[in-house]
């Protein structure tokens, strides 16, 4: 088999964008997403067999459910600053996702509130993209298995450039992503706040040091590239 493009989701970092951009890429026929044309469950018990007419294997799962599956993967993800995913995640859920569990938990608590006193709101913006990358909130080991298995990872605002570097990669035709979820506009000023921003950042650490390798390292490639 050839390799299939993993892309470990995380979420609030334009996934839905990236997943449709590359359906365009390869066709949604050679496309499996978690909860777009496969199940939770279905992807659980996916075997190489299965995934001999797949090229992209996209979802909001740790790249350990992927390597799981026992089929050559190449793995891509797109990161974003924990305190704007934070806000964005928040404002989803209790927007967009009203009537669910979490946010019927976050009940009309500020952003500060959830952030300080709401468990599972606190558990999905703590140090996730580490926790989705290498299964720890740890940002050394998220960077050594990035460069160890060749990850191909930007952060959401170099969307399109992450794209077309993975088309090119495989040989795909690249067209650039659509704008998909976006929120409604200046919803993330009035969450903002410093206090929101230190509470978000003292639960991210890990996520914090992992975006600035992910930054310096499209810096030094993009110079490498010029040289």
């Amino acid at each position: 088999m050839n390799d299939i493009l993993a892309f470990v989701h995380i979420p609030k970092t334009a996934g839905t964008s990236a997943r449709q951009a590359l359906q365009q890429a390869v066709g949604l026929e050679h496309s499996l997403s978690i909860g777009v044309n496969i199940t939770l469950n279905e992807f659980a018990s996916l075997t190489p067999e299965k995934l001999a007419n797949t090229k992209v294997l996209f979802g909001h799962a740790f790249a350990d459910e992927f390597r799981r599956i026992g089929a050559p993967l190449r793995f891509a993800t797109a990161v974003r600053d924990p305190v704007s995913r934070a806000i964005s995640y928040f404002n989803f859920i209790t927007v967009r996702r009203a009537n669910s569990p979490l946010a019927k938990k976050i009940g009309g608590r500020s952003v500060l509130a959830a952030t300080n006193n709401v468990k599972g709101f606190q558990r999905n913006i703590s140090n996730m993209q580490c926790r989705m990358i290498c299964g720890e909130a740890n940002a050394a080991k998220a960077i050594e298995t990035i460069e160890k298995e060749d990850w191909l990872v930007a952060k959401q605002a170099d969307l399109d450039s992450l794209l077309q570097n993975i088309c090119e990669e495989f040989g795909w035709k690249w067209t650039p992503a659509p704008k998909a979820n976006v929120g409604k506009k200046g919803y993330t000023k009035s969450l903002m706040a410093p206090e929101v921003e230190e509470a978000i950042q003292a639960l991210n650490h890990e996520d914090m040091k992992l975006v600035e390798f992910v930054s310096s390292r499209a810096a030094r490639m993009l110079a490498s590239s010029a040289s």
